[in-house]
């Protein structure tokens, strides 16, 4: 019928996120030539939504960080103003090569929303970004970003000692995961635990 029928699979991600195939039509590139291909039946309307930083938006509300509800109540770029923040210039200045300061405020703020630590923040500086930093450049970036928001440090704190506790954590539309990796004797694998919390 000229049509593309995904297969959805609601409860193949343990992170809660709905997972698609054959073809995954959560993914298409960007690129108008992919993005063309597509289109709506005869008298109805093809709709796309994309949810803007959604992911800091979430985390704003669920730490309840002000510099981060204000800036969004206000229409801010977080990217933009993380650069501000802890490069202490203008977003659209270029920060390293080819790389605005912009781009390295949404490497820090998805890779630190995500526990990243200075090690991890250097190598997906470099391999998700191209930005090449130093061990210390990713330390001295990571406790600017903290001290920016700092309810988003005391969340994630509060999340580790939740999962320590409780060994799940319950989102606040009340699905539960289970994290067995918290009775481990494993560091890492509680530390892992954590991160994924």
């Amino acid at each position: 019928n000229n049509r593309l029928h995904p297969r959805y699979k609601p409860t193949q991600v343990v992170t809660g996120r709905l997972a698609a195939e054959a073809p995954n039509i959560q993914q298409v590139p960007r690129d108008p030539k992919y993005r063309s291909v597509f289109g709506g039946v005869d008298g109805l309307t093809w709709v796309k939504a994309d949810l803007s930083q959604i992911e800091l938006r979430l985390a704003a509300w669920l730490a309840q960080e002000e510099t981060m509800l204000t800036a969004y109540r206000g229409g801010a770029d977080l990217h933009a103003l993380t650069a501000e923040r802890v490069f202490g210039v203008d977003p659209s200045t270029e920060w390293k090569p080819g790389k605005s300061a912009r781009d390295a405020g949404k490497m820090l703020n998805f890779s630190l929303l995500y526990g990243a630590y200075p090690k991890k923040l250097q190598l997906i500086a470099y391999r998700q970004y191209g930005i090449q930093i130093t061990e210390k450049e990713a330390e001295a970036y990571r406790s600017l970003f903290f001290d920016s928001y700092p309810r988003l440090a005391a969340w994630h704190f509060e999340v580790k000692m939740e999962v320590r506790s409780a060994g799940q954590i319950v989102s606040p539309l009340g699905r539960v995961r289970v994290f067995p990796e918290v009775s481990s004797d494993d560091e890492w694998e509680i530390k892992r635990a954590e991160r994924e919390a």
